[in-house]
């Protein structure tokens, strides 16, 4: 950093700039316009990715620094290894800390801690009045041609009402109890070279490169509800090697109702070419340990003594791995209004777990594949199969049908609502419904979000969980505000 005057008034600009345009031209010379020397403090790359998506930023921070250090009303950058201005402030600490208008009436957090920083030091944060442009649009429409959900639907007010919803639900402090059940998987990528083929026999030749493994099924459900609740349960299957997975890969501040048995996790190991990124084939293990009558009279009889009323929700993620049976979804019925149902069809269970085997609950959420099965047919359009097949609904308070990138369908007894997507990623699917359900779960309870709003989140949330690899939960309380200001603002 450049020797400074004595007495010289600092002033700070803090942001992404990944894409520097008029806008910020504009807002850095109407900051120099309050001091006598403009500093600019950039995000790292790591801390980018992390509020922005995978993808971001398009530049890297060097050379971001390089094109902000040449423009000629700016003294100094400085790159900062912070989610937020937090550090830059702390090493400038400037008598001047510039924001955009748009943050004039923000429900951020972030600029709430900022604020009091720069007061503590004797500074005073400054709006200034240039004309809003977005980095994120013009690098979503240009690059990944990302879908403006307020695009010829919101004006700006109803814009800006989104916005702080999103930020209101983000900030909300959420001290309800829910209750997870389902299968625990622990999925694991194993990544290798393919050599080629066998002379002698008919077999694919590959060498390992690296392994990494993810907290699956409902350990990565839980971890998504427990980053935006206090209370969340989940019933274990408590013994040492299942012990040693739930320490590694369950958030610490889920509760764990330990069920003893020796069954394991279901393990998922997925042999990945890691040139082209693509799966070569899946080797399951564990998956048939918990069908056993003793497990299936010993886990019942444990279930049946936890007390359903104290939650405010109850979440099934059905993975058709036996452990949810027929006298578990008896007495789930009982509380049938505070049931969020996901039942899924995989490889093991293909064309039999079919939600069929639920009565009633508050909502149930599948995806096209899985009602097709249901429905008995394959070719229909999807539109008008579901309309041949509403009274398949009938109990249900709601029903949620995934199409993948291509939207889902919200269905009640009064209305069938179709949303489209906003993100097309397929890198990796894995995970996407459970993410995607789990979040509406979240917004149905605890937010003033209406239904398109909704969706669109879950949308949102589902594709960026795909442009990452595995089941690692990316999706926090902390970054969903900041996702959504990056894809949809």
């Amino acid at each position: 950093m450049k020797m400074r005057k004595k007495k010289s008034l600092i002033g700070l600009c803090h942001g992404v700039f990944d894409v520097v345009h008029i806008g910020h031209i504009k807002h850095f010379s109407e900051a120099k316009k309050y001091c006598d020397h403009l500093i600019v403090s950039i995000t790292s790359d790591e801390f980018v990715k992390k509020s922005k998506g995978p993808n971001k930023p398009i530049f890297s921070e060097n050379e971001r620094y390089k094109i902000l250090k040449s423009i000629k009303i700016v003294d100094d950058v400085i790159i900062s290894d912070c989610e937020t201005a937090k550090d830059s402030i702390k090493k400038v600490k400037p008598n001047f800390y510039f924001k955009g208008k748009d943050y004039k009436k923000s429900l951020d957090k972030n600029l709430n801690l900022e604020t009091k920083l720069v007061t503590s030091y004797g500074g005073k944060i400054i709006f200034t009045n240039t004309p809003l442009n977005s980095s994120s649009e013009i690098i979503n429409k240009k690059f990944f041609n990302v879908e403006k959900y307020y695009d010829g639907n919101l004006n700006k007010n109803e814009k800006n009402v989104f916005k702080n919803k999103i930020n209101l639900f983000c900030n909300k402090k959420i001290n309800n109890k829910i209750l997870v059940l389902g299968e625990h998987i622990l999925d694991t990528y194993v990544s290798t070279n393919v050599q080629g083929k066998s002379g002698k026999n008919n077999i694919l030749t590959s060498s390992f490169v690296s392994s990494k493994s993810y907290g699956g099924g409902t350990i990565l459900v839980s971890n998504l509800l427990s980053s935006f609740m206090n209370k969340v349960d989940n019933i274990c299957l408590k013994n040492q090697y299942n012990d040693k997975i739930y320490n590694k890969f369950l958030n610490k501040n889920v509760n764990k109702i330990n069920f003893k048995a020796s069954e394991k996790i279901i393990v998922k190991k997925r042999f990945i070419d890691s040139y082209l990124g693509t799966k070569l084939f899946q080797l399951n293990t564990n998956q048939e340990e918990i069908l056993t009558d003793n497990f299936k009279k010993k886990f019942n009889n444990f279930f049946n003594k936890i007390d359903l009323k104290k939650y405010d929700a109850i979440v099934i993620f059905d993975y058709g791995h036996g452990l949810i049976n027929t006298d578990i979804i008896k007495k789930l019925s009982k509380f049938r209004k505070k049931v969020y149902i996901n039942c899924q069809s995989n490889s093991f269970n293909f064309g039999y777990n079919l939600f069929s085997k639920y009565k009633s609950a508050k909502t149930i959420s599948m995806d096209e594949t899985e009602f097709r099965l249901l429905a008995q047919d394959k070719f229909t359009k999807i539109e008008d199969l579901i309309k041949k097949n509403k009274k398949l609904f009938k109990n249900f308070q709601s029903t949620i049908i995934t199409l993948g990138k291509f939207g889902a369908y919200h269905i009640t007894k009064k209305n069938t609502n179709f949303i489209k997507s906003i993100i097309s990623s397929t890198k990796d699917t894995t995970g996407c419904g459970d993410i995607f359900f789990s979040i509406y779960i979240l917004l149905d309870l605890y937010s003033n979000l209406n239904l398109y709003e909704k969706i669109i989140i879950c949308h949102l949330c589902a594709g960026i969980h795909a442009e990452y690899d595995g089941n690692d939960n990316k999706i926090t309380k902390y970054n969903l505000s900041k996702f959504a200001k990056s894809y949809l603002f």
